[in-house]
């Protein structure tokens, strides 16, 4: 629903842009124009649950730079009143043209010559007027002749005045077509950019929504024995909760948070944990089969008796935790990093390790039978873990070597490759 509050700001908002201009009836018309778009863009957007503040900003930024415009605009309005003052003669004076026509018609009547006494005499009148009658027939065509020079002479004159006025409304006709052209041409493109930023606005909105729906909170919730299969749950939080027994097999968690849950017991096989955080958790007795934790933070959770089989653990970081027992058959090592963490009877048989590091580590009891390991990195480890290791059939760099070789004690069962 449109707040009135709103809609008054934006009528404010043309008073102070049209204002200076409302003598100019095309500036007016194009005020209520604009009006009535902006009204109905910002419907649109309240309708579309936008905050009022929001919509009227987005409402006044779609209209631009209209003030060059109506400028133009009002500047037309007043050439075009000038030039219609300036140019139009005045009507012919009718009154003074039958005088004239009168007086040229007095002026064209041939008065008799001479006095009355000098017409000649005969005896009798008819003698008189059979001598010297009089030329009417003469004085008939030139009054005829002056009249019709006199209207000849007016309807040049009229028509003269209907060409000349004739030329100023075509002129006017074309003038007025080109401002309509240019005006129609920056209305379009004004309305373009307005429909492209909505649109843009829209996908913005849409994008916010999904992401919105899809992330979930279960942060401090009681989710014991839930059922997540399969489920698609990205950036979601399940901070602080009890979820013992739940099954996260097949589900979607990249990036979610599992800080300091309880998940003992749970399943996560073939899940996407890529990015997710599952620092101080309590892992016990898990299944992580073909579960995906690249870039997974797993740093001070307790990991006993946890199986990896198949795991991706490439960038992982798994420092200070506690993995005694723990299998990881089959998975892909690279990049991962176990630091300070008590590795005491893991299994890491038949893996190729590559740049992990396990400084700090204890690793007494860990085996390594049959695996290759480059660039791994044993700094700080205590001398009674490296002689508790298991290396039969191990494979390993010269730098893994001497890495093994700084704690004073000479690993056996070694193939060192150059």
């Amino acid at each position: 629903m449109m707040d009135n509050n709103v809609q008054g700001r934006i009528d404010d908002y043309l008073d102070q842009v049209f204002g200076p201009y409302e003598d100019s009836p095309t500036v007016s018309e194009l005020r209520i124009e604009v009006r009535h778009d902006l009204l109905e863009r910002l419907n649109d957007l309240t309708e579309h649950g936008v905050a009022d503040e929001v919509a009227y900003a987005q409402v006044i930024s779609s209209v631009g730079d209209i003030a060059s415009t109506i400028a133009e605009l009002a500047e037309q309005d007043r050439t075009f009143d000038e030039g219609r003052t300036d140019q139009d003669p005045a009507p012919a004076d009718t009154t003074t043209a039958s005088s004239d026509t009168s007086a040229t018609s007095e002026a064209s009547t041939p008065e008799p010559e001479g006095p009355a006494d000098q017409i000649p005499q005969g005896d009798t009148p008819g003698e008189q007027w059979s001598q010297n009658p009089p030329c009417w027939s003469q004085l008939y065509d030139d009054v005829a002749t002056d009249v019709a020079d006199a209207v000849g002479v007016g309807l040049d004159s009229a028509r003269t005045q209907l060409n000349w006025a004739l030329k100023q409304a075509e002129d006017a006709l074309k003038r007025a077509g080109r401002w309509n052209d240019r005006t129609r041409e920056r209305w379009e493109h004004a309305n373009m950019r307005a429909n492209e930023r909505m649109q843009r606005a829209n996908e913005r909105m849409q994008r916010v929504d999904e992401r919105t729906n899809r992330r979930m909170n279960y942060a401090a919730s009681d989710l014991r024995g839930s059922d997540f299969h399969g489920q698609a749950l990205p950036t979601s939080s399940f901070t602080a909760s009890d979820m013992r027994n739940s099954d996260f097999s097949s589900a979607t968690l990249t990036g979610s948070s599992f800080r300091a849950s309880d998940l003992r017991n749970s399943r996560f096989d073939h899940a996407d944990l890529t990015g997710a955080n599952l620092n101080s958790c309590s892992l016990r007795n898990a299944q992580f089969e073909r579960t995906n934790l690249s870039a997974a933070s797993l740093s001070y959770s307790d990991m006993r008796n946890v199986c990896f089989v198949g795991a991706a653990f490439q960038g992982t970081r798994a420092t200070y935790a506690d993995l005694r027992n723990a299998r990881f058959n089959d998975c892909v090592m690279e990049g991962a990093d176990f630091s300070g963490s008590d590795l005491r009877g893991a299994c890491f048989d038949g893996l190729a390790l590559n740049d992990v590091t396990f400084n700090l580590a204890n690793l007494a009891e860990t085996s390594f039978r049959g695996s290759i390991l480059h660039r791994v990195s044993f700094h700080h480890v205590s001398r009674k873990s490296v002689t508790m290791m298991i290396f039969d059939d191990t494979t390993m760099d010269r730098a893994t070597y001497m890495s093994l070789r700084s704690s004073g004690y000479e690993p056996l069962g070694v193939r060192v490759e150059d």
